[in-house]
């Protein structure tokens, strides 16, 4: 028996939690430039779980608890929480050294890229007909970031009006999830024999 997706559900709802708390709360815990530079080394993964309002939020929710919950099934909530407590410090480094003009980014849509490639990679061999649904899900997602990289992706987005998205930081989020994923799928392998 698979384990209840625990861990997404927590995380999801974190989100959402957040997104309803007062903006100096969120402004607090945003992944902010200056904050992190100046020694606030929280903000690597708190910015991860702070969102540009309650729409914004759900968008985010919602990828992570539906893509969540499938790679949490092969995995369980404590690898999947390992692998999103190393990747978002990562991702936000990352973002940190090749966004020199980025000044905040809020937003957990990295961790929802890195759980939707992940549980894809992970559920590939046993997915059959499956396989199709994945590689749509690839394409849009590729096809998403390639419209936003060149500014043509607004309508796009649940960020609002006057905030950019930080594309990068999705590509950043399925490299680190295909990392996932085949670790996952080794797991799984290993379990089997």
């Amino acid at each position: 028996m698979r384990p209840k997706p625990t861990a997404s559900a927590i995380l999801a709802l974190a989100c959402l939690a957040l997104a309803c708390l007062p903006e100096t709360v969120s402004a607090s815990l945003a992944w902010e430039r200056e904050a992190i530079l100046t020694g606030q080394g929280w903000r690597l993964w708190t910015g991860h779980l702070v969102h540009f309002g309650l729409p914004h939020a759900l968008t985010d929710a919602l990828v992570l608890l539906a893509a969540g919950a499938i790679l949490e099934g092969r995995i369980g909530p404590a690898r999947l929480l390992g692998h999103l407590a190393l990747a978002a410090p990562f991702i936000s480094l990352l973002l940190l050294a090749a966004m020199p003009g980025l000044a905040e980014y809020r937003g957990a849509s990295s961790l929802a890229a890195l759980l939707a490639v992940a549980a894809g990679v992970a559920a590939w061999p046993q997915a059959g007909r499956g396989q199709r649904a994945i590689l749509a899900g690839a394409a849009a997602f590729a096809a998403a970031c390639i419209l936003h990289a060149l500014g043509a992706g607004i309508g796009l987005s649940s960020l609002p009006q006057g905030v950019a998205v930080a594309w990068q930081a999705h590509p950043l989020g399925a490299a680190c999830g295909l990392h996932a994923g085949l670790s996952a799928r080794a797991a799984i392998s290993a379990s089997h024999t």
